[in-house]
């Protein structure tokens, strides 16, 4: 269980790495914290953009001390999908491999013509090593 929790400050180490193309003017959350937050939330069950932001309002104080984020806020509902489309998912799915040899899947089904769901999922194996961190 150590070795994870060592592997997990790493992999947060790592994605504070990750090139962030979000214009410097309106960063107001962490690029690491979000996408830590959201793979949690994936890891725990959720699927949907707004099901993870649930998560994450109700989980948010856990979050914070597990990834050492502690002034950081929930990221809004509205700017979570943003966030997300903005994230070179190769990249974070390389690091995810390297360090917890998985990867998340991410679908997009179209609703509408200027709508679209975004559902996301993670190997059932990686779901039960989130739970031995609870």
């Amino acid at each position: 269980m150590q070795d994870y929790k060592k592997s997990c400050t790493k992999f947060i180490d790592a994605l504070e790495k990750l090139p962030d193309s979000r214009d410097n003017r309106g960063k107001l959350d962490s690029q690491a914290f979000v996408i830590t937050i959201v793979i949690m939330a994936i890891l725990s069950g959720r699927t949907r953009v707004s099901s993870i932001h649930r998560y994450i309002e109700n989980q948010i104080d856990w979050l914070r001390t597990i990834t050492g984020f502690y002034d950081a806020d929930p990221v809004s509902r509205t700017h979570l999908p943003r966030m997300l489309a903005k994230v070179n998912w190769h990249e974070l799915n390389a690091l995810i491999a390297e360090f917890f040899d998985d990867e998340i899947t991410q679908t997009t089904k179209s609703e509408s013509r200027n709508n679209s769901k975004i559902k996301f999922q993670a190997n059932p194996r990686s779901v039960l090593l989130y739970k031995q961190l609870q």
